[in-house]
């Protein structure tokens, strides 16, 4: 009884230990000046407050932009501008920050509780570490954290239903929460998927009605069925190449990984794909009716992975959706080798530690809320009476929408689906590196300032740069450790 009681307490205390260890790793300091949150948190601060015009603007135009204010633009994500204009409004950034924190530990909750569930607490906890520096690559403020949320507890709940767990009952619940989804993150797409592929091995009349329950409340959104095959469109006219949507090897090649453990994904892919093709997976795992869930978890496992594979943004996806059934797989491969397997989850446990000291050393501040001065360019800008438009670059869009919107609208922010396809390439990219190309914009626009997030590494920005702060037209009026802004002399 007392070993019991010695062990439990020893459980209890590693997963607190992980838990720890993950929300250090996920809280870094809020730069505004590149993220996107400032853009959320105005967007649902219009949708709350602004009128009828201007919520259908923000819903279906590009309403923040002067050089492209007709064009369409779906907004996929308005209700997690509702959610964070709210809780901004109360709790401020840090409270918000943290709002962000729980959600991200919740759906680690989800996933963390599935793989114990599968194979045990210290499995868990070992593959946990192992995984998460593909989890953490993704810690800003964003809307894909309901997708993260919402995807692990669509595996949770369709694991213990199928297990015999929960009644059919709840899988009620499934169809509500996409109903929340469909107008919080593009992601939606991945309830429906994960209950098709669950639907795949268990072919019941329960799976069957929460299969269409999911597919049909995703019509329930502002554009309805435009809304529900945007995902399948979104990249068609994505006029500029965005890093976290290139594949892992565009990247590599380019010698690009700006904290993005390319070695770890490797691994974790060969692990599940070798695990999808052994026998083990096929001749065990699928013979006891019970133990279909490794074919479902494969089959996430593998989709989710390709995902990755082709735009990185989806590292965290894949991480956690794998965990269960490399949970599940490993467990059972090294049951015979009890001694090597402990070694071995220790060594994945040590090696996903390592990396996510790596990572940690090549990020921003740890801690919650906005880095330190990063509100002072903008409020800049509020007080100082600009004489024209402002030419901005992709980077600091959202944090001059937040500060100055919807009075003053911007040049162009890191929505390129917001923007006609021929934009940045005939308009944006040309006027940073012609000088000939700029003069003729600022003659159509008669520019007031150029604000700049002068580490956008681009090298058309830094070639617009040298030439801007020479621009006798222009004087410097502000620059700090990340914006510099040029105004009309």
């Amino acid at each position: 009884m007392l070993c019991y009681a010695h062990m439990r307490v020893a459980k209890i205390i590693a997963v607190c230990a992980v838990f720890a260890w993950s929300a250090y790793l996920l809280a870094q300091k809020i730069d505004l000046t590149t993220a996107d949150v400032g853009r959320h948190i105005k967007n649902g601060e219009l949708m709350v407050t602004g009128d009828t015009e201007t919520r259908r603007a923000i819903l279906s135009e590009n309403f923040y932009s002067y050089t492209a204010p007709d064009a369409p633009f779906l907004n996929h994500h308005w209700g997690t501008g509702v959610v964070f204009y709210l809780v901004h409004r109360v709790a401020g950034f840090t409270g918000l920050h943290l709002f962000f924190l729980l959600l991200f530990l919740l759906a680690l909750f989800f996933v963390f509780d599935t793989a114990r569930r599968v194979a045990g607490v210290w499995v868990a906890c070992a593959l946990l570490l192992f995984l998460f520096p593909l989890i953490a690559v993704r810690s800003e403020v964003r809307p894909e954290v309901f997708s993260y949320l919402f995807s692990t507890f669509f595996v949770w709940m369709l694991y213990r239903h199928v297990r015999g767990e929960l009644s059919y009952r709840w899988l009620y619940v499934l169809p509500i929460v996409s109903l929340l989804w469909v107008n919080l993150h593009i992601g939606f797409v991945f309830g429906i998927s994960i209950t098709g592929i669950f639907l795949a091995f268990y072919r019941t009349k329960p799976l069957v009605w929460a299969f269409a329950g999911v597919s049909l409340v995703a019509l329930a959104n502002p554009a309805g069925l435009a809304g529900v095959l945007y995902p399948l469109q979104i990249f068609k006219e994505y006029g500029y190449r965005v890093l976290e949507n290139q594949s892992v090897w565009f990247l590599e090649n380019l010698g690009l990984r700006t904290g993005y453990d390319f070695l770890l994904f490797k691994i974790a892919a060969v692990l599940v794909i070798v695990s999808c093709l052994s026998g083990l997976f096929y001749s065990h795992l699928l013979k006891n009716l019970r133990m279909r869930e490794g074919g479902a978890f494969g089959v996430l496992a593998l989709v989710f992975g390709t995902l990755a594979a082709l735009g990185v943004r989806h590292f965290p996806s894949f991480a956690l959706v794998a965990l269960p059934f490399l949970a599940l797989v490993l467990s059972r491969a090294l049951a015979r080798a009890r001694e090597w397997g402990i070694v071995f989850f220790v060594a994945l446990a040590v090696f996903g530690v390592w990396r996510s000291v790596e990572l940690q050393s090549r990020r921003g501040t740890p801690g919650v809320g906005l880095a330190p001065g990063v509100e002072a360019a903008g409020e800049f800008l509020r007080d100082y009476p600009l004489a024209g438009p402002i030419f901005n670059n992709y980077d600091i869009g959202g944090y001059l929408i937040y500060f100055l919107a919807p009075h003053i609208k911007v040049f162009t922010d890191n929505r390129p689906e917001a923007y006609p396809p021929r934009f940045f390439d005939d308009m944006y990219i040309p006027a940073q590196e012609r000088a000939e190309a700029f003069d003729a914009l600022d003659a159509q626009y008669q520019f007031g300032a150029i604000v700049f997030q002068y580490r956008d590494a681009t090298p058309w920005a830094q070639t617009f740069l040298r030439r801007a702060v020479a621009d006798k037209r222009f004087e410097q009026a502000f620059a700090d450790g990340r914006v510099v802004i040029l105004v009309r002399k």
